[in-house]
């Protein structure tokens, strides 16, 4: 089954122009885990205008190699394997025959659908884990021997001058963020930003048509 189109509609009722964001938070807080801005409008969105940012809602785990030492022309490597949010247990990653993979494995040893277990086999500070969601990267740690890491995500909208997709968010600058829930069966939301930064939830009267519409995560 296709997985549904979700939507945000974000729009600048403030005096300043911002650019518009979206990032994934892991639920239980963890230092370990860092959110990416994960949907960013691609320019400032206007005083008086929006954003309509938009993904499909199809989660994936993700591996990558780390290193500290990068050369000229470092080697890379990454997989992934699909989210299965109707499992009670998650994925081991393994390093068997030095081949990283993320296996089966039992609720005892990965506790609920968004949980990586990481085998007593990889090297600490070698590898990248985390999550994607529409193809792109939303939530990552760096892999430890022997730990478990819950990437269970919610939803945070946000506001800053300049921000890039795929960044790390810097949680000790202050930006305008507000985390959001999508009910059940319920696929769209909208907020606006007022002229105090704050957010607040439903249309803003006077907003003119989007001046960036459809956005999708970059890939």
């Amino acid at each position: 089954m296709k997985a549904p189109i979700y939507s945000l509609r974000l729009a600048n009722a403030s005096d300043r122009d911002w650019t518009f964001f979206i990032y994934q938070a892991a639920v239980t807080k963890d230092e370990r885990i860092a959110s990416l801005v994960w949907i960013a409008s691609p320019s400032l969105v206007p005083a008086g205008s929006h954003a309509l940012l938009m993904w499909h809602a199809e989660p994936s785990f993700i591996w990558s190699t780390h290193s500290q030492h990068p050369s000229p022309m470092p080697f890379t490597a990454s997989g992934q394997c699909v989210v299965d949010l109707g499992a009670d247990h998650g994925v081991l990653f393994n390093l068997d025959n030095n081949a990283p993979s993320f296996e089966s494995c039992t609720r005892a040893v990965a506790p609920g659908p968004w949980t990586i277990a990481v085998e007593d086999n990889v090297p600490d500070h070698t590898y990248l884990i985390g999550t994607c969601m529409d193809g792109a990267g939303t939530l990552v740690s760096t892999a430890m021997t022997s730990r478990q890491y819950d990437f269970t995500p919610a939803y945070c909208i946000a506001a800053a001058n300049h921000v890039g997709a795929a960044s790390v968010v810097d949680h000790s600058r202050h930006h305008p963020t507000l985390r959001v829930h999508f009910p059940a069966d319920v696929y769209a939301l909208s907020f606006y930003l007022d002229e105090h930064h704050h957010w607040h939830p439903g249309a803003k009267s006077g907003i003119s048509p989007p001046c960036i519409d459809r956005y999708r995560p970059a890939q």
